[in-house]
């Protein structure tokens, strides 16, 4: 075990990455354990896998869907649906809000100074 450690810090060392991940699987475990057990919505321990998949499936979709609550859908439709009501501002106001912003940046710029 010492040996092989070493073997991974001296590939390190030497920027041996092929060599050095190599010697790092040899640590990996092969298989990954999976739960063949769990509750069902109602607190019964199952354990066919067939049915511990679908009651996790089954968890997850629940926690991952959102109901939309009718008065928060309500809201989100009438912000959508005002878009008509501002108009773009016209050129000059755009040229008069830039010649402010660019006022406002000279004057910063030389406080710092």
């Amino acid at each position: 075990m010492n040996n092989k450690i070493s073997q991974i810090e001296y590939n390190h060392k030497r920027n041996d990455a092929r060599k050095f991940f190599q010697e790092i699987k040899t640590f990996k475990p092969q298989q990954s354990i999976l739960p063949t057990t769990c509750k069902d919505t109602n607190g019964n321990m199952i354990s066919q896998i067939d049915e511990v998949l679908a009651g996790w499936k089954e968890y997850f979709q629940n926690l991952l869907s959102v109901p939309i609550i009718p008065e928060r859908q309500q809201q989100v439709n009438e912000r959508t649906d005002n878009h008509d009501e501002i108009a773009p501002p016209t050129y000059n106001e755009t040229c008069t809000i830039i010649n402010k912003q660019s006022c406002r940046n000279r004057q910063h710029n030389r406080g710092t100074d």
